[in-house]
């Protein structure tokens, strides 16, 4: 079955909201030009409001290992790294947390060859959509074949991002097969507060795999 992220969580009734949905991760962001920034304190407070069976997704992007060492207080379990790391501070970054690791590769002219490259290091790959010189957290659809290749490619669980919605998650996740899917902006009201209806039906869609 594949997994759901609920990601871009800000408020503690959308974390409990998409659980009750039938979610698997819940992710927060604490990358300070997102829209949907929330604190270390505040991801903490939405973090331990969760079922222990839950996972507890914190998406950054630390400069230094002491940024990265911090989200540790956030009561995450695994750091999903929105930057441009190298390899040697990812291995640096699990060392000093021991926390589970995503990395988000962008879908371009080079995302098979950094998938490949960052696999063999991190628990997950999350395929995102690069435009407009901002990499993940676009909301927009990228070429849903590239990401297969990648699936396909390398022996690593692979996470499909990128302007899904409840009109088409469905041939996204047919189309890629990933291990799981990621969304925030296509289950909104508005930036940051999410929409019951959407949450559900996304989530139900799914499920039903």
């Amino acid at each position: 079955m594949i997994r759901v992220k609920i990601c871009g969580i800000t408020r503690r009734e959308d974390a409990l909201l998409a659980v009750e949905c039938g979610a698997d991760a819940v992710g927060v962001v604490n990358v300070r030009e997102s829209k949907r920034f929330v604190d270390v304190e505040k991801a903490r407070e939405i973090f331990d409001s969760l079922p222990v069976f839950v996972s507890r997704v914190i998406v950054a992007a630390p400069g230094d290992m002491k940024e990265a060492a911090g989200l540790i207080e956030s009561d995450a379990d695994i750091i999903q790294l929105h930057g441009n790391e190298s390899t040697g501070f990812v291995r640096g970054i699990r060392k000093e947390t021991g926390l589970r690791i995503i990395k988000k590769v962008s879908v371009d002219g080079d995302c098979k060859l950094n998938a490949e490259k960052y696999a063999s290091i991190v628990d997950a790959i999350v395929l995102d959509t690069i435009t407009g010189g901002l990499s993940g957290g676009t909301g927009v659809v990228h070429d849903w074949n590239v990401s297969k290749e990648v699936v396909c490619s390398i022996d690593k669980k692979v996470v499909l991002a990128g302007g899904l919605n409840p009109v088409n998650v469905g041939e996204a996740v047919d189309t890629v097969n990933p291990y799981a899917v990621d969304v925030s902006s296509g289950v909104e009201l508005r930036p940051g507060i999410k929409d019951p209806v959407k949450l559900r039906r996304f989530i139900e869609l799914i499920k039903s795999k």
